[in-house]
């Protein structure tokens, strides 16, 4: 059960960092913290990384499981894919932008 609150809180950052940003300017301290986590860990997911540890399953392999796909566990499954991270950075440097403008 503890599992899967932590993957809902995973996914609810996910979400939260695309949406909610529109409405509040602390977001933008989670999209900073995220690609600085990013950029010092070679864009691997921390939270990912954390989940394999904790529960030796990571929210994707649930995922996969659910979909019944053939995914095979690696290394590389930490690793965020740049069709990810660059809405983000794209999101971030607008949100930035608009926030100087504004004042």
């Amino acid at each position: 059960m503890i599992k899967y609150i932590f993957y809902f809180l995973h996914l609810l950052f996910i979400f939260i960092s695309f949406f909610l940003v529109f409405f509040y300017w602390q977001v933008l301290i989670l999209h900073f913290l995220t690609i600085l986590s990013w950029y010092f860990n070679n864009n691997e997911c921390i939270i990912t990384r954390l989940e394999d540890k904790m529960f030796d399953e990571t929210v994707i392999d649930v995922y996969n499981k659910c979909r019944r796909n053939d995914y095979k566990k690696n290394n590389r499954r930490f690793i965020v894919p740049y069709y990810q991270r660059y809405p983000l950075y794209l999101l971030c440097t607008f949100n930035i932008l608009y926030l100087f403008y504004k004042l």
